[in-house]
């Protein structure tokens, strides 16, 4: 195998690694918002055998506290976990190459425009995950007041909203959605910044080609192992010419991530674009 190719094998373990631990640092927060929750609604002590329309209101606090903490946490975490992504991306071109013995210098910092419209679209997402979350803690603390269900079981009910404890094979419904955002938006971020590096080396290397690489496990969605096949090299047609778009489940993509592939095939896509010239695969 290739020095290039073990380089790229080695950045692109680094970016999953890095992806993993902001997904664990977003369930370790979700987990210690359950357990204040979890405290909140324990303290809110029934005075009879039915549940005053006063404790309902006491209840729709806790879980407003909690909302709000997670938007907030929530929205940092996003912040940092994408803007790392966006900073190996943009370093990924520079550093591959040096796998094959290439230089690269670039004149200037890659442009964050695109990050930054990147930034405004996450307010909206962190939004529709917590007033998700609101909405159906919501409901479980009526249906639970009306059914005359104990402080715990209602602690448990809506604890189940946030749980990051795997049961059977699954997470809550809040965990799910945090963690499909966090790996979808720090994939986008990596292609982005990467495409970008490209296209600018693109203008100084006559002839470059790129190719779709997929993560090459059992998780990956057919159409983008059926692309690694077809552009990898020895593929057919193999790799194509950088400014040739992909052919990826009937889309047309410039690049993994492409906002013209859609969501079936960008959401928690690991997919990569990987620069190509003969004589570094030697």
């Amino acid at each position: 195998i290739a020095v290039y190719e073990r380089r790229i094998a080695a950045l692109l373990a680094a970016a999953a690694r890095l992806q993993d631990a902001e997904v664990r640092a977003v369930l370790r927060m979700l987990a210690d918002l359950r357990r204040s929750l979890s405290e909140d609604l324990l303290a809110i002590t029934p005075q009879d055998k039915f549940w005053r329309a006063q404790q309902l209101g006491q209840l729709r606090a806790a879980v407003d506290r909690v909302t709000v903490e997670f938007a907030s946490r929530y929205g940092t975490a996003l912040t940092g976990a994408v803007n790392s992504a966006w900073e190996q991306g943009a370093g990924f071109v520079e550093q591959s190459l040096a796998g094959a013995r290439v230089t690269v210098t670039f004149a200037q910092e890659i442009s964050r425009v695109q990050l930054e419209v990147m930034s405004q679209m996450h307010v909206d997402l962190v939004r529709a995950v917590s007033d998700n979350f609101k909405l159906k803690a919501g409901r479980e603390l009526t249906l639970g007041v009306a059914g005359g269900k104990s402080p715990f079981q209602i602690m448990r009910d809506v604890g189940e909203l946030l749980r990051t404890e795997p049961l059977r094979g699954e997470m809550g419904t809040i965990a799910n959605q945090a963690e499909r955002i966090v790996r979808t938006e720090m994939g986008q971020a990596f292609s982005i910044a990467n495409r970008i590096r490209v296209e600018e080396i693109a203008e100084d290397v006559p002839g470059l080609q790129h190719y779709w690489l997929s993560a090459r496990d059992g998780r990956v969605r057919a159409a983008h192992s059926a692309a690694d096949s077809r552009y990898a090299p020895g593929g057919s047609p193999g790799p194509i010419p950088v400014k040739e778009a992909f052919s990826v489940g009937g889309a047309r993509m410039r690049y993994p991530h492409d906002p013209g592939g859609g969501a079936a095939n960008n959401v928690q896509c690991r997919c990569k674009e990987v620069m190509y010239k003969k004589e570094w695969f030697r």
